[in-house]
């Protein structure tokens, strides 16, 4: 799905124009023909789906992008406990604080 953008959502400028140029990492790693859409009043770049998956594929391909984090779902009834934010003290009981 290609991007087109009539307006830059970061500062409504009506100047987004597309392009292909290179992509650059935070650590000079360069990935070049990647299609963007880029504002020409504040610069931002925006990539689409597309454009992420080529960048992600060259990253894996030269080992600079891991694989995803597992992501681990916990029922709604148990999440306070995991994230620290139960306060009922029926499974661990009360914090030294409280008591």
């Amino acid at each position: 799905m290609k991007l087109t953008m009539t307006r830059c959502p970061i500062c409504g400028s009506a100047r987004v124009v597309r392009e292909i140029g290179e992509f650059v990492t935070h650590d000079g790693f360069r990935i070049p023909g990647i299609e963007y859409e880029r504002c020409k009043s504040c610069g931002e770049k925006f990539y689409d789906p597309e454009a992420s998956r080529a960048i992600d594929d060259a990253l894996r391909a030269v080992g600079r992008l891991k694989k995803r984090p597992k992501v681990y779902s916990y029922p709604e009834a148990t999440a306070p406990m995991v994230v620290g934010e139960d306060d009922s003290g029926k499974k661990y009981g009360k914090r030294k604080s409280e008591r």
